[in-house]
């Protein structure tokens, strides 16, 4: 049973409606801040309303400080400088940060087109506990089975990466092109 998401002061008595529930919760602000401090090529300088000015650059002393305030609350150990210097470790290391701290949040599917590790992660089969397990046999339900039948296929194509524009739209300016693989 998910736990994600339960008041313990309402586990009992049925939902009224009065729980508050979030939008955005602070880890996905930090992975986003990290996510973009790590994927910078030059520093970027941003205009205040206030008139002063704040750059950011790529910096592996924050990077290192925001992915740990994650980790850290979690009770798990942190990253190194030295992990933080390889853009490409920590590409991954927010990929998988990201699948665990908001597993059944919905953020998945978008992570996935985002990154462009949609199609490959969709065109395969999926995988699960092995729910055909007898009571007898309970070690047999968490060996892993590939499901393999119509109603678990899925497909993602280059043209998923993109919403097609309505015709409606292309009417009224000619000068727009629909979509890749949209007709």
């Amino acid at each position: 049973m998910l736990k994600k998401f339960i008041d313990p002061l309402d586990r009992n008595k049925p939902y009224n409606g009065s729980n508050a529930f979030y939008i955005i919760r602070y880890p996905e602000i930090l992975l986003n801040y990290v996510e973009a401090i790590n994927e910078l090529r030059e520093p970027y300088t941003l205009e205040m309303p206030n008139g002063s000015q704040v750059t950011v650059e790529h910096n592996t002393a924050d990077i290192v400080k925001y992915f740990n305030l994650i980790r850290h609350r979690a009770g798990l150990p942190g990253i190194t400088e030295a992990v933080a210097a390889d853009r490409n470790k920590v590409r991954e290391l927010i990929k998988h940060e990201r699948r665990i701290e908001f597993a059944c949040e919905g953020r998945r599917y978008h992570d996935l087109r985002r990154w462009g590790d949609a199609m490959e992660a969709y065109n395969r089969p999926i995988s699960g506990c092995n729910v055909k397990a007898r009571s007898n046999e309970r070690q047999k339900f968490y060996t892993t089975t590939i499901l393999n039948d119509k109603l678990t296929r899925r497909s993602f194509s280059y043209k998923h990466y993109f919403y097609p524009i309505p015709k409606s739209v292309l009417d009224k300016n000619k000068n727009l092109v629909q979509n890749p693989e949209w007709r």
